[in-house]
This record gives C-alpha cells, structure tokens and sequence, in this order.
C-alpha cells in the first residue's frame, strides 16, 4: 500500500528539472541580505522616531524647565572678612546691605599721638614707623610669663613716636598709635587683662592691673616690677584706634591716667 501512494510522487519527481546547487544558493543569499536590510532600515526609522519625538516633547511650552539649564544661579552678597564693630555707628542703624569696602588703606594721622607739650616743656618728637618694642604689653607679656593671646596685634596700620627733652638723653616717653580692624581693638583689651591674671612671674617679679576704664571707651594700666620701681604701661582705646605708652623713669599712677585722658581725646580727632 505505500509504495502504491508514492509511486505517482516518484514519477512526478523523476521528471523535474532541478536548478543548479550554486543558484539555489545565491538566491538563497540574497533572501538574507534584504531581510537584514530590511532590519536596519526599520531600526533605524525607530531611532530616528524616537529622536524627532523627545526634540518635539522638549519644544512643549507646558514641558517641565530644567531648573539647572533655565534658572539664574543664586551668588551670595559679599560680606566683609572682620566682624562687626562693638561701638554703635554715629548715624544710628541702617537697614541697608553692607557693600564691599573701597576706601583707601587705613592711615595713622599725627592727630592721634600726644603732644610734646602734653608731656612736659622743652619735650620734641621723633616719629617712627618701627621701635624696638621693648616696653609694649606684647614684650611685658613675654618677660612675666604671661599666657600667649589669641587675638594679637591685628592692626591695619601703625606708628611710634618718641618724645624727649634733649635727643642724646635716655629718658622721655614712648608711644604706639594703631588702627585696628573693627571690633578687634576692643576685644585686644578684654584679652589684655585675662592674660594678666594669667601670668606667671619668676620670684622676685610682679604683674597686674593698677587702674582701668579712667579714660576714653575702655583703658587700663599694667604695673610690672622687676626688683626694683615699678613701671607702668597705659593702653587706651577710642573706637577702633588704641594706644600705648610708657615713660622713663616711670610715671607716677595719677600723671599716668592724667596723660591717659589727653591720649583718648587725641585719639578722637
């Protein structure tokens, strides 16, 4: 039975003409080629679809903005580096934001020093832009073993001058005028007097505040004494301008904050 089914299929096949196995093949080849073609075509058109769609959804005037592409970048004001002073401005307060600073750098004036006259007749001045120091609070400081200061000498600028009745003679007075940053002056003061109480003299030595706020906006005096006299260094400070003097031989306490009073109002000018 089989046979008798496939025998017209046999005979049917026996009379067919085959094509040749290399044209079977390169036909079968350029069914490949269009169906890849085909593939990267329509990929490509989905590509470019989906690239028109986003530029089209991003031309959308009720699309979401990308703040870091649209919004103003947000600069904080400038703001001056030292801190705000501890005297109350003469105008009364502001409401004004602070703007940088342009002035010119800070100057000392001859204004601000004592008065040959101040001191004694026959007195004349040697200015100085620099001294030995070695009668400041800072030199003081370091011979009684006082603790070191954290604020320090923050000036933005300063002077000396010498005051004697014959230049050849070692005797007279010496001051330091300066102007510090705003604020600074005053917290100079308060540290002035911590780091007295602090300090640790060799035996035979002594340190310690003999009089304070007897002049201008804040003023002390520092009595140190090294087996002998006692010396005595007066600071005083007016707003941000503070001073510094010492005489030899030593003042006496009253002269001391006499001259203190004069050294504050020339400190006003």
């Amino acid at each position: 039975m089989p046979d008798e089914l496939f025998q017209p299929l046999l005979r049917e096949a026996e009379k067919m003409t085959w094509e040749p196995e290399t044209e079977v093949r390169v036909r079968a080849n350029r069914r490949t080629q269009r169906a890849r073609l085909m593939v990267v075509a329509g990929a490509t058109v989905a590509v470019m679809a989906a690239g028109v769609a986003v530029a089209f959804a991003q031309r959308q005037p009720d699309a979401e903005p990308d703040p870091a592409e649209s919004s103003p970048v947000a600069t904080a004001p400038a703001t001056p580096s030292a801190e705000p002073s501890a005297e109350p401005s003469a105008g009364g307060s502001s409401s004004a934001s602070p703007q940088p600073s342009t002035a010119a750098p800070a100057q000392i004036t001859d204004d601000w020093f004592l008065r040959p006259g101040d001191i004694g007749p026959d007195y004349r001045s040697v200015r100085s832009r620099e001294s030995s120091g070695d009668w400041t609070f800072e030199f003081v400081a370091g011979m009684f073993n006082c603790p070191a200061g954290a604020t320090g000498w923050r000036a933005q600028a300063s002077e000396y001058r010498s005051f004697t009745p014959d230049p050849g003679q070692d005797v007279g007075l010496a001051q330091y005028v300066a102007r510090f940053a705003p604020g600074t002056a005053a917290r100079y003061l308060t540290e002035v007097r911590s780091r007295v109480a602090g300090c640790r003299p060799q035996a035979g030595r002594s340190i310690r505040i003999l009089a304070e706020r007897f002049a201008g906006q804040d003023s002390v005096i520092v009595e140190s004494r090294s087996g002998g006299s006692p010396s005595l260094l007066v600071i005083v400070r007016q707003g941000d301008r503070l001073t510094e003097f010492w005489a030899k031989p030593s003042l006496a306490a009253a002269r001391a904050q006499e001259l203190g009073r004069i050294a504050a109002a020339r400190l006003s000018n």
